[in-house]
């Protein structure tokens, strides 16, 4: 018996073949894997490349603190021989002089403050509360010069072109009596816009009233000469309400 190296096996020709073959295979899969491997690696590499080469430039800011506060819209009243009042009625803004005679004239101002810190976009003037005595004195009561001042905008004429205020309301026809005024601005007339300044209305681009601006608005009435003996001692009065708003929508 002799010991030493093992004999190497004699095996048949087509197992060594596959034997080779399967030594072979395996050599070109771990070729294949590193091929594979440095082909990732390279990949990575030149995206990280074109990743720093399209870089944009970037900054951040912040604000803090933000706070919303309400406005306030808030009007003030005087007449022309009263001073301001916030929330309580003016009286006898308009009041003719004691015996007033036919083809006398009268005029008076009653003034708007805003004294809010937001516009007044929409002003609405209502008469209401009409009342007489003895005879319909309004209807012997001309109304010659009806003008609102607009901060901001300057004077309307109501009774010129182009409101010519005379020809929408009534019998739509010179001259304008105060009764025509009353009741178209008291019934809610539809057919003018009038009773509405600001933003639009009446002419007025802006708003009725601007922050700290004063409205105005200027009535000169005249008793006419055609009043008959059935005038005399007669009497009327009636009230006005300003409404200051944003929307048209919010009315009363």
């Amino acid at each position: 018996m002799t010991f030493g190296k093992k004999r190497p096996k004699n095996y048949p020709f087509w197992v060594t073949e596959r034997i080779h073959l399967n030594q072979r295979g395996k050599e070109v899969k771990n070729k294949m894997k590193k091929i594979l491997l440095s082909l990732l690696g390279l990949i990575l590499a030149i995206s990280l490349v074109g990743l720093g080469a399209f870089a944009y430039f970037s900054d951040v800011e912040t604000s803090t603190d933000n706070i919303f506060t309400a406005g306030t819209l808030d009007m003030q009243i005087a007449d022309s021989d009263q001073g301001w009042f916030d929330g309580t009625p003016v009286t006898a803004s308009w009041k003719s002089p004691s015996n007033w005679a036919p083809g006398e004239t009268y005029e008076a101002t009653v003034r708007l403050k805003n004294v809010g810190n937001i516009d007044i976009k929409y002003l609405f003037t209502t008469y209401y509360n009409y009342s007489w005595t003895g005879a319909d004195l309004a209807n012997v009561i001309e109304v010659v010069e009806y003008n609102e001042y607009i901060p901001g905008h300057g004077w309307i004429y109501n009774m010129q072109s182009p409101q010519d205020l005379w020809s929408l309301i009534g019998d739509k026809a010179t001259p304008l009596t105060l009764k025509e005024l009353i009741v178209a601005w008291w019934s809610g007339d539809t057919s003018w816009i009038d009773y509405c300044t600001g933003s639009g209305y009446d002419v007025t681009p802006g708003p009725a009233i601007i922050i700290g601006g004063t409205y105005h608005a200027k009535l000169k009435l005249k008793f006419m000469e055609t009043a008959g003996n059935a005038y005399q001692g007669a009497t009327c009065s009636f009230d006005v309400q300003y409404e200051g708003v944003q929307d048209t929508s919010q009315v009363h």
